[in-house]
């Protein structure tokens, strides 16, 4: 048998087919199995499917691959779906049926005769008709959630019919085909449960926990060489857990007893020892496997890996350099003894070693990217400058080193350092557009515009379709108007309004975003006029700029022209009828209009001029007819023109406006007292009374209290 290996860098594979044994059957298991899948028999004929489905699925659990005890249990789902639609009218649980049936006959079996295959024809049809009346249309995500529903309520069979449709979805391929493994192991059925786990492992192979749930199937079926494979992968990829080590100590432990002489084993168990942290134990297991295999490089380079976590860099780089001995190019050796002196803080040898594998594999992007590291994330700042520097230099015509120095000093804002560099790089390599491109932001930041260009016309003449060259140059030329737009912002932001005016008005190419700016500015210096002559200019140009009518509104309206005000506001909201602003707008002007109009009409009762007031206040009930103090003020009027019947109705009207306005209970008491209703009259005196009590004594509450004093004496004696 070919070797097999663990190490704590790498998972270990194992190549050996998948067995599963069946346990033979007692006589008593065969004739109690026997017995269900008669009653199952009988229950179909005499209708009751349910009680059915409850017998087949016993005798199936106990022999999962049995055709005759899957296609009666077919028959029974699919009975029980159109009795469902016949008789109960329950569409939803039919779908679910149907389902159920179709996962049995679809996919729990490889083997399907032609009657099979036109059993299942039909039932993917009567699905197909019930989904479009009751589950049109789903999204991905929703079928995803009806099969989480079907799992959560116990339909196992429906809900792994549902996940199943999705196992080649990409967005579900990983969780739809655990959700089914679950489902198959649940309901027995190995093989497919094997299967599923397989798959979505393939949608992310890296996955601890479905590793684990892989394994434990495997070893269920007696396949301990793949299950232990499994069992590391869920380790490499999950945490040290702790039934994962006792599975793999127990597994390698009785290979040891099984064969004393087995070296791997005895790797392995160094292995379960190292992941627990027992160094010692550790230790003694990879010594005891050199004592089998002197030479074994897996052995050796796990007792290295044990001497470098307990920092004993001697002991271990001792045990590298005997490998590279042996083979001075092992990449992965190398890599290890440059890992150990990067664990002990020793990156000058660390990074020696992975120059080292540099110079055998010069795009080693690993050895690469740990450089990268121990240089950006571990040296101090003076330490890598200098270092990146020195590498620069040593290596002048390395563009990657000439650039990488350049940028890291652009970083850093130490512009003429980086400049250098960049141009050096340019010359080493002509054909990268990432120099040209930098310098060109150096040249700019420093406002050398003219070198700025020329650097990215000398780089365009290289690359002459370089899309971030020629994006460079065009931003490079609007760059002036630019700037001036974002004094002018700045400038706007700080209130200064005549300020930015000046900047925006600078700016040549008027676009709609600029005559808004211009517009506002007016608008903040308060010359409406000219405001609504660029917010026009706007709208020339984007005829529904929603924030364009919205502010020439207002300048409207700040000039009180409100019927234009309205008339742009409400075109707002035939653009956009969700559009609040407009909405706030609109009844913020009509509200101030009903106000002044309420203003008025008070001034002309005041004056006693009360035909000029009847008019108007008949115009605000018009447009509101429960206004409060419309109604208070009509009944008012209508008091003093004698008629108080009608008055008396006004100020009624003002108190169910509102409650707990006291004035019209006052009002409406005097007139109910003038109209000798006296005891309404107590009423209305005595709520008024109440709504005034924290305001204190004067003329009307203390008139109101002697008058309702009067009226209690009166009614009493009457």
């Amino acid at each position: 048998m070919k070797k097999k290996l663990i190490v704590i860098f790498a998972a270990f594979l194992f190549l050996t087919n998948i067995s599963y044994a069946q346990n033979t059957p007692t006589q008593e298991e065969i004739q109690k199995y026997n017995l269900y899948y008669n009653n199952g028999i009988s229950n179909l004929k005499n209708k009751k499917y349910s009680s059915a489905i409850v017998e087949f699925k016993k005798v199936l659990r106990f022999q999962p691959y049995d055709d005759t005890v899957r296609q009666s249990l077919c028959l029974a789902y699919l009975a029980r779906a159109d009795y469902y639609v016949s008789e109960e009218k329950n569409p939803k649980k039919a779908i679910a049926d149907l389902k159920s049936a179709l996962f049995y006959m679809k996919y729990w079996s490889d083997a399907q005769d032609e009657k099979e295959q036109n059993m299942e024809n039909s039932a993917l049809s009567n699905l197909a008709s019930l989904q479009r009346r009751y589950e049109a249309n789903l999204t991905p995500a929703q079928k995803f959630q009806n099969a989480k529903t079907l799992r959560a309520q116990g339909e196992l069979p429906a809900a792994a019919y549902d996940f199943l449709t999705l196992r080649n979805n990409s967005q579900y391929a990983k969780t739809a085909n655990e959700n089914a493994g679950d489902i198959f192991k649940a309901l027995n059925n190995s093989l497919k449960a094997i299967d599923c786990y397989r798959q979505a492992l393939k949608a992310e192979p890296e996955n601890a926990k479905l590793h684990f749930k892989y394994a434990v199937i495997l070893d269920e079926a007696n396949n301990q060489d793949a299950a232990a494979e499994e069992y590391n992968l869920a380790l490499k990829y999950g945490e040290k857990n702790p039934e994962l080590l006792d599975i793999l100590e127990n597994l390698w432990r009785s290979r040891t007893i099984n064969n004393p002489n087995n070296a791997q084993a005895y790797i392995n168990m160094g292995t379960v020892y190292q992941m627990r942290g027992d160094l010692v134990s550790a230790k003694a297991q990879y010594q005891k496997a050199l004592s089998l295999a002197p030479n074994d490089k897996t052995a050796l380079l796990n007792l290295a890996s044990l001497y470098a976590a307990q920092g004993a860099t001697a002991q271990a780089n001792a045990l590298y350099d005997k490998l590279l001995a042996k083979n001075p190019n092992d990449l992965d050796i190398i890599r290890y003894k440059a890992s150990t002196y990067e664990a002990q803080k020793d990156y000058k040898n660390a990074l020696a070693q992975y120059k080292t594998i540099l110079a055998i594999a010069p795009n080693d992007n690993d050895a690469k990217n740990a450089i990268a590291d121990i240089v950006n994330n571990k040296f101090t700042p003076a330490d890598k400058y200098n270092y990146m520097l020195l590498e620069a230099n040593s290596n002048p015509t390395n563009y990657d080193l000439q650039y990488a120095y350049a940028y890291e000093m652009h970083k850093q804002k130490k512009y003429d350092e980086a400049l250098k560099y960049y141009l050096r790089a340019i010359e080493l390599n002509p054909k990268k557009q990432e120099g040209y491109i930098n310098a060109a932001q150096i040249y700019t930041l420093k406002n050398d515009y003219t070198n700025a260009l020329n650097i990215l016309n000398k780089g365009i003449a290289q690359i002459p379709y370089g899309a971030e060259l020629l994006a460079q140059k065009d931003t490079l030329e609007k760059n002036q108007a630019g700037q001036l737009y974002e004094n002018a912002s700045k400038l706007y932001e700080t209130k200064n309004y005549q300020g930015a005016l000046e900047n925006y008005l600078k700016i040549k190419e008027q676009t709609p975003e600029v005559l808004f700016a211009i517009a506002g500015c007016y608008f903040e210096l308060k010359d409406y006029n000219n405001a609504i002559l660029y917010y026009q200019k706007v709208l020339q140009k984007e005829p529904q700029n929603q924030q364009a009518l919205y502010y020439s509104a207002m300048s409207y309206s700040e000039m009180g022209e409100n019927d234009k005000a309205l008339t742009l506001f409400n075109k707002i909201i035939t653009i956009n009828p969700q559009n609040t602003d407009a909405k706030e707008a609109i009844n913020a002007i009509k509200e101030a209009q009903l106000a002044q109009e309420l203003e008025n009409a008070i001034a002309k009762y005041e004056q006693k001029d009360f035909v000029g007031a009847m008019p108007i206040l008949n115009k605000i009930l018009m447009k509101e007819p429960k206004n409060t103090y419309a109604l208070y003020y009509k009944g008012l009027i209508l008091e003093e023109q004698k008629n108080q019947k009608e008055a008396n109705e006004c100020f009624k009207a003002a108190i169910n406006a509102d409650n707990n306005f006291a004035l019209a209970y006052y009002s409406y008491a005097l007139g109910l007292d003038n109209l000798e209703k006296y005891q309404e009259a107590v009423t209305n005196y005595d709520k008024f009374l109440e709504l005034k009590l924290k305001e204190g004594e004067d003329e009307y509450t203390k008139f109101a209290r002697d008058r309702v004093s009067e009226l209690r004496k009166f009614l009493n004696n009457k």
